[in-house]
């Protein structure tokens, strides 16, 4: 004789799928309503606080931001005082060294004796100053300096400075951007910097801003004749272009000095001659604002 009948015990079994199979429905129902909250509540986010850049991109090398700032002498003499060494930083007219110009320094002691007037005095004193101080043209950093002592001809090299902005970099990128794209840029504008050999999605982008721009166009013709075809690349010859420079942020903290979006490719340098893409950044918004 059966405990239970055939027909019962098909019927809890009917209905015991019935609930694994509802609350299998139910996970699945339930894990998909979360990720699609999930979903809306990033798109949210992103939406009030996320990012849209609209740019323009242009393409140049590294090159200084000037030529050395070689100094050299008008007047020959020995240099009395080095008053910097190398490695020091200075200031456009800060003096560099000391080479006394006697035959003025006879003439001022020889004014005082016979008792010139005051302005005459100070005239000479004033042509010392002019003759006899070496100065440096521009900021910058001392890279060499002749030593005291030497006897320096005219025209020998006293100093040279690497000029340096205000913000203690020394690179710049070098671009053309065209003529009718060149109404959208203005100075201090933000820039994306990425050398061709480090692709941004890994490495990120170097800070930059844009720090000159041309007053008068060129033709990619005339950038091949006097920039070479490293700049005049990407150029078309009949085309007319913009030159602007862009200084690359410094970060002295990186082992590259320079400032990264990403903080771990501080360590990559990036040479002098260095092809980079650059994205000029001529609006940023907020992605609700761009949709209204």
């Amino acid at each position: 004789m059966e405990l239970f009948r055939k027909e019962a015990v098909e019927s809890f079994s009917s209905r015991s799928g019935m609930k694994n199979a509802v609350r299998a429905v139910s996970i699945k129902t339930g894990v998909f309503t979360a990720l699609l909250m999930l979903c809306a509540a990033s798109f949210a986010f992103w939406l009030f606080f996320g990012t849209i850049y609209e740019t323009v991109t242009v393409n140049g090398a590294i090159w200084p931001a000037k030529n050395n700032g070689d100094v050299y002498t008008v007047y020959g003499g020995t240099l009395s005082k080095a008053v910097v060494s190398e490695g020091d930083t200075v200031k456009a007219g800060d003096v560099l060294a000391v080479i006394p110009q006697e035959d003025i320094l006879a003439a001022i002691e020889a004014g005082r004796q016979n008792g010139i007037s005051e302005a005459e005095l100070q005239g000479l004193y004033d042509e010392y100053d002019r003759r006899s101080m070496i100065r440096s043209a521009v900021d910058g950093a001392v890279t060499y300096i002749a030593d005291e002592n030497a006897y320096m001809a005219e025209g020998a090299r006293v100093a040279s400075v690497v000029p340096y902005d205000e913000s203690g970099n020394n690179r710049t990128l070098t671009a053309f951007i065209p003529s009718d794209s060149s109404g959208f840029v203005t100075l201090g504008m933000e820039v994306q910097v990425m050398p061709d050999f480090a692709p941004r999605d890994e490495y990120g982008y170097i800070r930059a801003y844009i720090s000159e721009i041309s007053s008068y166009p060129v033709t990619g013709q005339s950038v091949r004749e006097t920039s070479g075809e490293l700049l005049a690349g990407p150029l078309d010859d009949t085309g007319s272009y913009v030159r602007i420079e862009i200084t690359l942020i410094p970060d002295m903290t990186a082992q590259s000095g320079l400032k990264w979006s990403d903080p771990s490719s501080g360590s990559i340098d990036v040479a002098m001659g260095t092809v980079c893409t650059a994205d000029i950044v001529v609006e940023e918004c907020r992605p609700y604002e761009w949709l209204l």
